[in-house]
Protein backbone atom coordinates (compact mmCIF):
# COMPACT_ATOMS: atom_id res chain seq x y z
CA UNK A 1 0.00 0.00 0.00
CA UNK A 2 1.15 3.51 -0.62
CA UNK A 3 1.30 6.18 2.06
CA UNK A 4 -1.80 7.83 0.57
CA UNK A 5 -3.79 4.65 1.10
CA UNK A 6 -2.69 4.48 4.73
CA UNK A 7 -3.75 8.09 5.22
CA UNK A 8 -7.19 7.42 3.74
CA UNK A 9 -7.50 4.26 5.81
CA UNK A 10 -6.48 6.09 8.97
CA UNK A 11 -9.06 8.81 8.39
CA UNK A 12 -11.80 6.25 7.75
CA UNK A 13 -10.94 4.21 10.84
CA UNK A 14 -10.84 7.37 12.97
CA UNK A 15 -14.21 8.49 11.61
CA UNK A 16 -15.73 5.12 12.46
CA UNK A 17 -14.19 5.17 15.94
CA UNK A 18 -15.66 8.62 16.56
CA UNK A 19 -19.00 7.58 15.08
CA UNK A 20 -19.06 4.81 17.68
CA UNK A 21 -18.11 7.37 20.36
CA UNK A 22 -15.03 5.39 21.39
CA UNK A 23 -11.72 6.72 22.62
CA UNK A 24 -8.41 5.60 21.19
CA UNK A 25 -7.75 3.90 24.51
CA UNK A 26 -11.02 1.94 24.40
CA UNK A 27 -10.39 0.85 20.81
CA UNK A 28 -6.82 -0.15 21.62
CA UNK A 29 -8.00 -2.30 24.52
CA UNK A 30 -10.72 -3.94 22.41
CA UNK A 31 -8.24 -4.64 19.61
CA UNK A 32 -5.41 -5.83 21.83
CA UNK A 33 -2.98 -3.13 20.66
CA UNK A 34 -1.43 -0.11 22.33
CA UNK A 35 -3.08 3.30 22.36
CA UNK A 36 -0.11 4.83 20.47
CA UNK A 37 -0.63 2.17 17.77
CA UNK A 38 -4.19 3.39 17.24
CA UNK A 39 -2.90 6.96 17.00
CA UNK A 40 -0.26 5.98 14.45
CA UNK A 41 -2.84 4.13 12.35
CA UNK A 42 -5.18 7.12 12.40
CA UNK A 43 -2.35 9.44 11.37
CA UNK A 44 -1.60 7.33 8.30
CA UNK A 45 1.48 5.41 9.40
CA UNK A 46 1.92 2.12 7.52
CA UNK A 47 0.93 -0.86 9.68
CA UNK A 48 1.11 -4.63 9.63
CA UNK A 49 -1.87 -6.42 8.11
CA UNK A 50 -2.62 -8.37 11.29
CA UNK A 51 -2.75 -5.12 13.31
CA UNK A 52 -5.08 -3.58 10.76
CA UNK A 53 -7.29 -6.67 10.98
CA UNK A 54 -7.41 -6.40 14.78
CA UNK A 55 -8.48 -2.75 14.63
CA UNK A 56 -11.07 -3.39 11.93
CA UNK A 57 -12.54 -6.32 13.85
CA UNK A 58 -12.75 -4.30 17.06
CA UNK A 59 -14.69 -1.63 15.13
CA UNK A 60 -16.98 -4.22 13.56
CA UNK A 61 -15.57 -3.62 10.09
CA UNK A 62 -14.63 -6.02 7.32
CA UNK A 63 -11.59 -5.22 5.21
CA UNK A 64 -12.33 -5.19 1.50
CA UNK A 65 -9.15 -3.80 -0.07
CA UNK A 66 -6.46 -6.11 -1.38
CA UNK A 67 -4.68 -3.78 -3.79
CA UNK A 68 -3.37 -0.22 -3.48
CA UNK A 69 -6.15 1.66 -5.26
CA UNK A 70 -7.14 4.63 -3.10
CA UNK A 71 -10.49 4.89 -4.86
CA UNK A 72 -11.49 1.37 -3.84
CA UNK A 73 -13.30 0.71 -0.55
CA UNK A 74 -10.85 0.24 2.28
CA UNK A 75 -13.29 -1.21 4.75
CA UNK A 76 -17.00 -1.59 5.11
CA UNK A 77 -19.45 -2.19 7.89
CA UNK A 78 -20.24 -5.84 8.38
CA UNK A 79 -23.69 -6.85 7.17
Amino acid sequence: MTTDVYQVLGRRLRAERLRQDRSQRALAQAAGVSEPTVGRIESGTPIAAHTLAQIAEALGLRLTLVDAEVDEPLCSVRP
